[in-house]
């Protein structure tokens, strides 16, 4: 996936932290970065599951 255009980023903040990774806008849809997101919480990415189409996420 490709940003709409150069420089289509957005700012993810967390707890009011902003995040060195930044989300995209794609197709006028936000991806935000999950794992640097969940990370920021205290939580672990285990992998994605692609069958059920979704990242697993867990608690520390």
């Amino acid at each position: 996936m490709q940003p709409d255009k150069p420089g289509d980023s957005v700012t993810v903040m967390v707890n009011g932290c902003k995040l060195d990774e930044p989300g995209l806008l794609i197709g006028g849809v936000t991806y935000a970065p999950v794992r640097a997101m969940a990370e920021a919480v205290g939580a672990k990415v285990s992998g994605w599951v692609g069958e059920e189409r979704k990242v697993e996420i867990s608690k520390v």
